[in-house]
């Protein structure tokens, strides 16, 4: 079967197979985060699955489609979970540490280096869509340290602006550099990044 086969799509709902999918969408972040998205196949992300090449298009149409699926799921899914930390009632440094660690931490960090980097060989009619979802999960950061300003936990003069889009492309680019660490490794890198993006470099 060719790389742009396309079959039927499973019936939505069937928690099951929604499983699987997710499994399997999973399986691809990782694939292409390693070898790039043009280096890795469909027979890389089957072997990765122990499974048939032809049964991969069960669940994606093509590699393109199966990396535009990955980045809105990444682009959504890191926005819904710093959405609900905005809700809570954690401090401005707990939710700062959790939207670091979730960013970094587990099989998610594929899905950032995906979305990150690999979201400009979409095709054109789907690259505004991702981008919006990239704007969103900044505006939320940012919504998370004007917040912190109201409640006296954060600098007043912070440009919060600024600091999300900082806070961001820290961690987008810590992802290559813990793509070979180990589980304790990574949450000993994120509680320092944490802290070092609350706490500045330099004493005052």
């Amino acid at each position: 079967m060719s790389e742009t086969a396309s079959v039927a799509q499973p019936q939505p709902g069937r928690p099951r197979q929604l499983r699987r999918r997710r499994e399997i969408m999973d399986a691809a972040a990782e694939v292409f985060a390693k070898k790039g998205f043009h280096a890795a196949t469909t027979r890389d992300i089957a072997d990765r699955l122990g499974m048939q090449p032809g049964s991969l298009y069960y669940y994606f149409e093509s590699k393109e489609a199966a990396l535009e699926e990955i980045c809105r799921i990444g682009g959504s899914e890191f926005a819904d979970h710093l959405e609900k930390t905005l809700a809570s009632s954690v401090t401005t440094r707990e939710m700062i540490r959790d939207a670091i660690a979730n960013h970094l931490q587990g099989g998610r960090r594929h899905y950032v280096t995906c979305f990150a980097h690999n979201r400009r060989f979409l095709p054109a009619e789907v690259v505004p869509e991702m981008n919006r979802l990239a704007r969103r999960y900044t505006k939320l950061w940012e919504d998370l340290l004007r917040r912190g300003v109201q409640r006296g936990e954060v600098a007043a003069d912070l440009d919060c602006r600024l600091a999300a889009t900082a806070a961001v492309a820290l961690c987008n680019g810590a992802v290559p550099y813990l793509e070979p660490k180990t589980p304790e490794e990574i949450a000993q890198f994120v509680a320092g990044l944490a802290q070092l993006f609350m706490s500045g470099t330099l004493k005052s």
